[in-house]
């Protein structure tokens, strides 16, 4: 029989193991997503592994400790997994035929799913958003093509969030100027699922087909960011309204040029990437 002593240990033993059942769960899960994004890993390999863990957790695995371990490896290898998964590209994404328009420009038809964002850039405006394609122009007539790319258009269009346009411009994979162990652009935007830019010149066609084709609480959130962003504009200097419309609202427009390069050069630019699309 246990003694007194024994029976509370036990007790609270038990009882830190209940406390909170889903924290090595979520340390693990992360863990993996990190892994994931620094190493790679083959995904068969890894639905094999994780397949057997599962079995050998159910069957084979009686005693407590090894089977809480056992859940955590699984887990862990589920968040890499996860993480491989996301550059799995379907079989018609867009970026399968992107080769095809090198030469020429491209014609696509896809609804803008990110706040539209204006700078200047050499003496014009440049506006930028993401864009998820619905359909591309090909010899044979329109595709219906998928996948998610980032559209800038040198001149200030009128669009939105949620609107339906077709355009046309060049289709290129992001450039890449970092250097080693700096921030790569190219590598930013993949972590976004946007392995392609349209870059599209002041004139070329811009046609919008429909309006508020996208999420009624993501257009609220977008008109109450360009409140936001007017009030700072208004009522502070450039200085403060640039950071602060940065760090708060994403929007690196109208960061003054030595501020950003004072981030650059302390290494810390990635926190004004947090929120917007790429820093530039």
């Amino acid at each position: 029989m246990l003694s007194l002593q024994e029976k509370k240990y036990k007790a609270n033993e038990d009882n830190v193991r209940v406390k909170n059942p889903l924290l090595g769960v979520v340390v693990s899960l992360a863990l993996g997503i990190i892994a994931g994004e620094y190493f790679h890993f083959q995904l068969s390999v890894l639905f094999i592994l994780i397949c057997f863990l599962l079995i050998f957790v159910m069957v084979a695995i009686k005693e407590s400790f090894i089977s809480s371990l056992m859940v955590l490896i699984t887990v862990f290898c589920l968040g890499g997994f996860l993480c491989q998964a996301r550059d799995v590209l379907q079989r018609d994404h867009v970026y399968h035929v992107a080769k095809y328009y090198r030469e020429g420009s491209a014609e696509i038809k896809g609804l803008i799913i990110s706040d539209v964002s204006r700078k200047k850039s050499f003496q014009t405006t440049k506006t930028t958003f993401a864009m998820d394609v619905k359909e591309i122009k090909s010899p044979w007539g329109w595709r219906k093509r998928t996948g998610m790319i980032l559209v800038d258009i040198f001149g200030d269009a009128d669009m939105r969030y949620g609107d339906i346009v077709r355009i046309s411009g060049k289709m290129h994979k992001p450039y890449d100027f970092s250097g080693k162990g700096k921030f790569s652009y190219r590598e930013y935007l993949n972590r976004r699922s946007l392995k392609l830019i349209l870059s599209v010149k002041k004139n070329a066609p811009i046609e919008i087909l429909k309006r508020d084709q996208g999420s009624g609480f993501k257009a609220k959130v977008f008109r109450m960011r360009a409140y936001f962003k007017k009030k700072f504009t208004d009522n502070l200097t450039e200085n403060e309204s640039g950071l602060m419309c940065a760090m708060l609202l994403g929007d690196r427009a109208h960061i003054p040029i030595h501020i950003r390069e004072l981030f650059v050069k302390t290494g810390t630019a990635h926190i004004l990437a947090i929120s917007g699309l790429h820093v530039s």
